[in-house]
């Protein structure tokens, strides 16, 4: 910093800024796009999850008159009556879909005594990051659970296969015999 005219940031005990303005802007326009979440633009950029957010407020507060400008384009190809009414049907047979399959899912809990919601967990691992918006935030939200709940269940799971090994560990220290016999014990018990 030179004494000519150049005066420290307010606010930031004179510090420059850390991100240039061009990557500030690139940053924000990522997030904004939609495609990604804020945590998947920080890992992606090398950043935190809260200087996405600082940036995406920057470029809201500095680039509003560039943002308000540009029209507004409707999401996708204009559609005329006809393709509009065909979408609007194959909407309607897709939440009808849900609904049955739900239903089905409700009746089954009742007549088997189970809860098939539990097996959700299941699902969410495998579909989890294999298409565009299969998030965890997604997939928890459309099987109705919270984050927190998935990564309890995770921390629950890893810690029941712990203690099952500590204990196959412990039995194989005290009965020395072979694996396939400990197996056949364990199914017949």
């Amino acid at each position: 910093m030179s004494i000519t005219k150049d005066k420290p940031n307010k606010g930031k005990r004179g510090r420059r800024n850390t991100f240039s303005d061009s990557f500030k802007v690139q940053v924000a326009l990522e997030y904004l796009k939609g495609d990604y979440s804020q945590s998947q633009v920080g890992l992606k950029y090398n950043i935190p999850e809260h200087s996405v957010w600082w940036c995406v407020s920057w470029y809201k507060t500095n680039h509003q008159s560039v943002m308000t400008e540009q029209p507004e384009e409707a999401e996708g190809p204009s559609l005329d009556p006809k393709d509009l009414k065909a979408w609007e049907k194959k909407l309607a047979l897709a939440e009808m879909k849900i609904a049955a399959l739900e239903k089905v899912i409700a009746i089954a809990n009742e007549e088997y005594r189970t809860d098939l919601k539990k097996s959700c967990y299941q699902v969410i691992a495998e579909l989890r990051g294999t298409r565009k918006y299969y998030s965890l935030d997604n997939l928890c939200t459309a099987f109705g659970y919270t984050r927190q709940a998935w990564y309890n269940h995770v921390k629950r799971s890893e810690l029941q296969t712990f203690q099952e090994h500590l204990v196959l560990q412990r039995i194989r220290d005290q009965n020395p015999i072979t694996e396939n016999r400990m197996y056949q014990a364990l199914q017949g018990a």
